[in-house]
């Protein structure tokens, strides 16, 4: 690949035509076609600095890790007996920490899989950091656990993150259970107005430790089926000030003003990212309801009108505020109201009368509002893309602003039978804070719900907030989960699969709407610089074990065409959907550069457990390594000094445990007391503990499983947990870690930036036998960057195009900026350079790059707003000839350096930092559980699973 893409550059910088042969086109150049405006065009790179970026990343970068050949594998223990199983009556579904301070992982509390079919499970807890010997079934203390005649169990676990102590238990059925001492006596209580506890959301307030707001499901949904459906079926929202003793309706004190409650949250989230604010009072409420009962249609509506986006100051005790019409779902990201309001909606979002037009007047389209205001004026948000919208995934990342996935409504019937949507980044926040404590956390911020406040309030003022530029197009999803994964560690780092979009021109798709023709060609793709610029991965550039090694040679001939054979990682839709579920990758911010996945190698990712590896990064995700033949589930501790795999369930049954204290060059093993299918391993959240929780269930013995146990033909398997105690395991071979141990981490080189800052940190060196201990406190530095095109991404209304052998941002064509009401009004500036800022980059001098505004939408110019007067820009800043000149000289620079120095097309690879305080799937899943704030809008019926 190296060879070859050196060719490609002696080539331009002869002055020859450049011919592409990247993400899988073929060697030539790109015809009307591959240049026509589309969605997936943001999937293709800047060629001339990917060439760049490919050379330095094989060829000066160090080689990916390889077996170590001074290992000398150990198995553990050495000498006592094997670690025993705690048995369960089913399966672990939730693991919660808890604890004050130095021991904030001493209480250990698991529930269990539902006990009946739409029930809870069982409650058990550990009062000694999970350790074998200390669980205990709690249930029995629970009054009226076992009880009850319809839907026991606890179906999940709430607790004040400031004062851990607090636990609700929240039942499946009409009774809670608090405790205020971490479990060690239990109060039951009814749940609010008495309602079912299986369909009631609950949400602590975040600062008032004995608030919280449920939305439940009225006792009329439980009803014979022929009137389940009854209107009167539908949701009350209902406050507890005493940690769930006692309930008022909200409903009832509207006295007739709301009729139904439908979305809810705190005002006060607007501040979960920092320091409470006396602007927003800790009573105000923002919800959508029904004002009128002879709307309400159930309690599967549509997109409704109907329903209207609501505050109230007081517990709606007196006339709430109705501020925006037709608003039916929302959530606070980046301390900003995203709002979806339905497309037939007679009103803007500042109450002006609306005309639609005829594809407006569909209900089942649905488009968004944002409010940077607290929650209390609203601008309708833009998109690049003329289509009606279905629904939304949107996420936030500290550094990265917010984004944005959205289902369209598709002309094309192969895209809209697809299961594909379009990433969309909102750009850099004006004001936004960006003060990290770099020295605390280096290279990310842990959610502040389990820390000290990471910084100042995120304030944002105007900008390019619901202004959104296209990142990436064609992006594999099954049901609500969509493979776009922002990465902990680091700023700018994304990790998506997209469909090849030579799939989506086959006329083999127009008619399927089964996803498995579809995730035959699903490719992974990485972002290094916040969502503006994809390549496809590296695979690994030597193996460690011969049979995952797909490649015959580097390329040939594909379904479409010739192909590189790159690396492909499994991402959330692999673990939260459909059969025969995979671990998708994981990170952590105590762990800074190292990526586990399961994946393949070849032209697309492979769903053939045949043909799937586990795969480790130490670099963030520019270079791998194998570093098993089987699909495992992974896990990272001791602040990423240890490393802890086993193989999934999907693979086989177990008996073994793999760790590794050099960071994936030599594996030792610890053997259990009996096989299991292993379902997860996990640590405590800031993964800085030696202590791992394997869990899974019993497998079947037989003459081919002997140390399986279970052997109840035809009946539930059992829950099974393993304590391994890596500290005592390891015995006198512990050694805690000094000075000398350790190495400053710094991507790609000390000199270069990423995302507007030069970000180096401390982390235990790979070959250190030693251990960093829960006390170890890492230091980095955060040095501010003058800004480059790597700091930019296309701006909004503009998308890239492959022009006379470079790649430019060009308008769309027939694009209206005036249709954008926050041009229209001259809010956001588009500046005539046709880029801006990256989301969340914080780098200097703005002007450098984009002389017109200030990368955000301000113009500079006081007089001048809007379009810019002409739209044509080549993204690199001199003419061609000057800069292939300029690269030339750069690259023998780079060359020579004996350093072993790495470039890449994004600035950097190193690992998106994400802080979200809302996981993708439930903290109890093993694989992919990237800390980023996430929320989903779709349709209130139905809807895909």
């Amino acid at each position: 690949m190296c060879l070859y893409l050196r060719k490609i550059f002696e080539k331009a910088s002869a002055g020859s035509e450049y011919k592409s042969n990247i993400v899988g086109r073929s060697a030539t150049a790109p015809d009307s076609n591959e240049i026509k405006m589309a969605r997936n065009l943001p999937e293709q790179l800047f060629e001339i600095v990917l060439v760049i970026a490919c050379v330095a990343s094989s060829s000066l970068v160090a080689p990916a890790l390889a077996q170590n050949e001074t290992c000398q594998p150990k198995a553990y223990p050495q000498t006592g007996d094997l670690p025993k199983a705690v048995t369960f009556g089913t399966t672990i579904e939730e693991l919660h920490w808890m604890g004050f301070e130095s021991e904030a992982d001493k209480y250990v509390f698991a529930i269990t899989a539902a006990i009946d079919f739409d029930g809870g499970g069982e409650v058990w807890r550990s009062d000694n950091f999970g350790a074998a010997d200390s669980w205990k079934n709690v249930s029995a203390d629970l009054e009226g656990f076992y009880n009850s005649t319809f839907l026991t169990g606890v179906y999940q676990l709430h607790h004040f993150w400031k004062n851990p102590e607090r636990i609700l238990l929240q039942g499946a059925g009409t009774s809670n259970w608090v405790s205020v001492d971490f479990g060690e006596r239990w109060q039951r209580v009814d749940t609010p107005g008495s309602t079912i506890g299986f369909w009631t959301q609950i949400k602590l307030h975040s600062t008032q430790p004995e608030w919280m707001l449920a939305l439940v499901r009225r006792n009329t949904c439980f009803r014979p089926q022929s009137a389940a459906l009854d209107k009167w079926c539908n949701t009350d929202l209902f406050v507890s000030q005493d940690f769930g003793r006692s309930w008022s309706n909200l409903t009832d004190n509207s006295q007739g003003r709301i009729a139904a409650f439908v979305d809810f949250d705190w005002g006060s989230d607007l501040y979960r990212w920092g320091e409470a604010n006396d602007t927003i009072r800790d009573e105000t409420i923002f919800a959508t309801a029904y004002e009128d009962p002879k709307h309400i249609k159930g309690p599967l509506p549509n997109w409704d009108k109907n329903v209207h986006y609501v505050v109230s100051h007081d517990f709606f005790k007196t006339s709430h505020e109705k501020v925006v019409s037709c608003g039916n779902q929302f959530d606070i990201i980046n301390g900003q109201v995203y709002l979806a309001v339905p497309n037939n909606c007679p009103e803007g979002p500042n109450g002006e009368k609306k005309k639609l037009n005829s594809a407006q007047q569909i209900s089942a389209t649905v488009g968004m509002y944002v409010s940077d205001s607290m929650g209390m004026n609203f601008r309708e948000a833009c998109l690049p893309s003329g289509d009606l919208d279905l629904g939304y995934h949107m996420w936030q990342t500290p550094f990265n602003g917010t984004y944005l996935v959205t289902r369209h409504s598709e002309d094309s019937l192969a895209a809209a039978n697809a299961p594909v949507s379009t990433v969309y980044s909102s750009g850099k926040l004006r004001g936004a804070a960006l003060g990290l404590s770099i020295h605390r956390l280096p290279f990310g911020a842990m959610p502040v719900r389990h820390a000290c406040h990471a910084g100042p309030v995120v304030k944002n003022h105007g900008g390019s907030a619901g202004v959104f530029s296209t990142s990436l197009g064609n992006v594999y999803r099954r049901g609500k989960h969509p493979d776009f994964v922002s990465l902990d560690g680091a700023p700018g780092m994304f990790i998506a699969n997209s469909l090849g979009f030579q799939a989506l021109a086959s006329a083999a798709f127009h008619y399927s709407t089964d996803p498995t023709d579809y995730e035959k060609y699903v490719q992974t793709r990485v972002s290094y610089n916040g969502g503006a610029h994809w390549n496809l991965l590296n695979k690994p550039s030597q193996f460690n074990h011969p049979q995952c090694d797909l490649c015959t040679h580097q390329a040939g001939a594909g379904r479409y065409g010739n192909y590189t054979c790159q690396l492909h990682l499994h991402g959330p839709s692999s673990w939260a959907s459909g059969e025969g579920k995979l671990p998708g990758l994981h990170t952590h911010w105590t762990a800074p550069g190292l990526v586990m996945a399961v994946g393949s190698v070849g032209e697309y990712l492979s769903f053939a457990r045949d043909y799937t590896c586990t795969y480790l990064s130490r670099d963030g995700g520019e270079t791998w390594t194998d570093i098993d033949t089987r699909a495992t589930v992974f896990e990272f501790g001791d602040q990423g000094g240890i490393l802890i795999k086993a193989s999934h369930q999907s693979e086989e049954s177990t008996d073994t445990v793999e760790f590794s204290l050099d960071q994936g060059s030599c594996w030792h093993s610890v053997k259990l007391s009996e096989a299991i299918d292993v379902i997860g391993i996990r640590v405590e959240p800031t993964a800085a503990s030696h202590i791992f929780l394997v869990h899974g269930e019993a497998c079947f013995k037989d003459d081919d499983h002997p140390n399986c146990t279970h052997t109840d033909v035809g009946t539930r398997p059992p829950g099974k947990l393993f304590s391994l105690d890596l500290q005592h395991i390891v015995g006198n071979e512990w050694k805690t870690c000094g000075d000398d141990a350790y190495e400053q981490f710094s991507y790609p080189t000390p000199d270069r930036c990423l995302m507007g800052r030069n970000l180096t940190a401390e982390r235990r060196k790979a070959d250190a036998a030693c251990f960093n201990g829960r006390d170890w406190s890492p230091k980095g530095w955060d040095t501010p960057c003058n800004c480059s095109m790597i700091d930019t991404q296309c701006d909004y209304g503009y998308n890239l195009h492959y022009r006379n052998g470079s790649w430019v941002c060009l308008p769309e064509p027939g694009f209206n900026p005036q249709a954008c009401p926050l041009i229209h009004d001259h809010t956001y500036t588009v500046s005539e350079t046709g880029l801006r800022l990256l989301g969340g980059d914080s780098c200097a001098n703005v002007s450098l790059v984009i002389p017109d505004t200030d990368g955000r939408g301000r113009s500079n110019h006081p007089f001048r707003h809007g379009f810019p007067r002409w739209a044509t820009v080549t993204l690199l800043l001199l003419g061609t000839v000057a800069v292939i000149a300029v690269l030339a000289v750069y690259m023998k620079g780079r060359a020579d350096n004996s350093s072993g120095d790495s470039y890449s097309s994004g600035g950097g690879g190193m690992m998106g930092v994400v802080a979200g305080g809302i996981e993708w799937v439930r903290s109890k899943l093993p694989g992919g559980r990237n800390r980023q704030d996430q929320s989903y809008f779709q349709p209130l019926s139905g809807g895909e699973e």
